[in-house]
């Protein structure tokens, strides 16, 4: 059974009665009728029927959708019905991109209150001619039909150190980050050149045919930066082809959007420039991106903050062993490698400390491993965890180093620094430290045989003829291990009829009888830590006593290294 109501206005209450499975079909006459069918109606009392047509839609909706046209709205709560058809004029319509579903239909505004839902034709499997559309559907309160609208969606934004690079245009390998409404990181030592990225999408249906009134902007730069070249650095990119020009002024800036170009559904436009950037200090920028379709309103934006960080400079102490000295190593002994870095002059990020050894090379090129190897390794982590260093902060760096190298070789060892921040370059070393891998042992050699204090009359002090010539010098050679202490003593002076005690005879490491001291039977120390390939040299008097004759007298000096290794 068909029942019929024609609308002759754009809002009706429709009386229903109760019947069981029968169907009811709408006829609305608009400029091409619009006929809607709802099959298998079935209804258990009078009801009034609320249904509303709206020919060209001037409510709420996504940015997706351009016009709507021919919608057609009924409170079907009041019943059930096992399909509808509905026949929907086209209009002035020039192409049908979506079927468009609102469920929260407000008769009183003739507005969608809730989102609409939007499908593609093909999901409803619509069919069509020149001045229809039909399809079926299962549930109401309102659809209509639309056309779609270009959609530039800014989809990611990335940020390029290019300062060494060879093409500002295309160089990716200093990514400095990449997001959306995101803190990108920029630490700078006086002035870096970036390259800027913003990917923009095209989420709509429509082509976006790009033209002059469209925008593209970056917005609340900094004044003095420049950018490098406003025809040549600011371009944007739709498959490859590039369009040039663009402008800056005031912080902020524009692309030349009269090149024109296209971009489909789904497809990418770059919007790129090159700026050199440069600070005293650190500092926050809050910037603002927006890209618009001017002629379908529609578009997108991100807010998006630089911190922009002042890069100070790591300075390397290398303490132990010496910078630029020779430090002697018993084989398969330890020796500690201690160190101090600081960041001064600016933030120095995180930063890890290695120890390195000469490898290939004459100088320090290679990390010393964490496990057993030759010549050297640590047994704990190289590299070494500063953290993340402020202005003025200090990381002290400790390492035992095992030297398993061969005997008699020599080793060039340093330390160095890097940061997160390394790409802005403040990378820093010590100077280096040479080891000398020894078998063991304590080289002494004494460069005299003898002290000899000339012709002196009883109760004079003289001292010994090469004194002022620094002639009596001990040598510990670079092969040497160190030594803790060294130690002399001496015997009497004997001659052919008295004896002169030893304590007569004083010794120094100055050339200052007034602060010598006595030599003894005993060894006291003359002098102590002493570095492989160092000399000692010493300085000798003697007080000839009273009531002894003219003689020849001899005794013996006596000289004692150690190492407590």
């Amino acid at each position: 059974l068909l029942k019929s109501v024609i609308i002759d206005s754009k809002t009706a209450q429709i009386p229903l009665w109760p019947e069981s499975n029968y169907d009811l079909e709408f006829i609305v006459p608009l400029s091409e009728k619009m006929r809607v069918r709802i099959n298998g109606i079935n209804i258990t009392k009078d009801e009034n029927l609320n249904v509303q047509v709206v020919d060209k839609y001037n409510g709420t909706k996504s940015d997706l959708i351009g016009n709507i046209s021919s919608i057609f709205a009924i409170n079907s709560s009041k019943f059930n019905f096992t399909y509808a058809t509905l026949y929907l004029p086209k209009a002035d319509l020039d192409s049908i991109d979506y079927i468009v579903h609102c469920e929260n239909w407000n008769f009183t505004t003739s507005n969608c209150d809730s989102s609409w839902e939007i499908n593609s034709t093909a999901d409803y499997n619509a069919k069509e001619n020149a001045t229809y559309i039909w399809f079926n559907v299962t549930k109401f309160t309102a659809y209509g039909i639309a056309t779609g609208n270009p959609l530039p969606n800014i989809t990611l934004i990335r940020i390029y150190d290019v300062s060494n690079a060879q093409d500002y245009y295309s160089d990716t390998s200093k990514l400095v980050g990449e997001g959306l409404n995101t803190t990108f990181n920029l630490p700078i030592d006086a002035s870096r050149i970036y390259r800027f990225e913003f990917y923009v999408v095209n989420d709509g249906s429509r082509v976006w045919s790009i033209g002059s009134e469209d925008k593209a902007l970056h917005a609340y730069l900094d004044p003095s930066w420049q950018v490098i070249d406003k025809q040549s650095y600011i371009w944007y990119n739709i498959s490859n082809t590039l369009y040039y020009g663009g402008n800056y002024t005031s912080g902020n800036i524009t692309w030349n959007m009269s090149n024109g170009g296209q971009l489909t559904n789904g497809q990418t436009i770059l919007f790129a420039y090159v700026i050199n950037i440069s600070t005293k200090s650190d500092t926050l920028k809050h910037l603002y991106f927006n890209v618009e379709d001017v002629s379908s309103g529609t578009g997108s934006y991100d807010w998006h903050t630089l911190n922009i960080t002042k890069v100070g400079k790591l300075l390397i102490d290398l303490q132990t062993p010496p910078e630029l000295a020779t430090t002697t190593v018993k084989q398969n002994d330890t020796f500690v490698v201690n160190a101090t870095i600081k960041c001064v002059e600016g933030v120095c990020g995180e930063v890890y400390a290695y120890v390195r050894y000469n490898s290939s090379s004459n100088t320090p090129n290679t990390n010393i491993p964490t496990y057993e190897a030759t010549p050297f390794y640590v047994n704990t982590s190289n590299p070494f965890y500063c953290g993340f260093m402020i202005n003025n902060s200090v990381c002290y760096v400790s390492w035992y180093v095992n030297a398993t190298g061969d005997v008699d070789t020599t080793w060039a060892i340093d330390v160095l620094a890097n940061s997160t921040y390394n790409y802005i370059k403040i990378i820093n070393t010590s100077s280096p430290s040479y080891i000398y891998i020894s078998s063991g042992e304590i080289i002494m050699i004494v460069n005299f045989n003898t002290v000899d204090f000339g012709v002196a009359n009883p109760g004079e002090i003289v001292e010994a003829v090469n004194n002022a010539i620094g002639y009596y010098n001990i040598t510990f050679p670079p092969n040497s291990l160190p030594v803790d202490n060294l130690y002399i003593k001496g015997t009497d002076l004997i001659g052919s009829q008295y004896v002169i005690p030893v304590e007569r005879i004083k010794w120094n490491t100055k050339y200052d009888a007034t602060t010598s001291k006595n030599l003894t039977y005993t060894y006291q120390i003359l002098t102590t830590n002493i570095a492989p390939g160092t000399n000692i040299t010493t300085y000798y008097w003697l007080h000839v006593p009273y009531g002894i004759m003219t003689d020849e007298y001899n005794g013996t000096i006596y000289f004692l290294a150690n190492n407590t290794l």
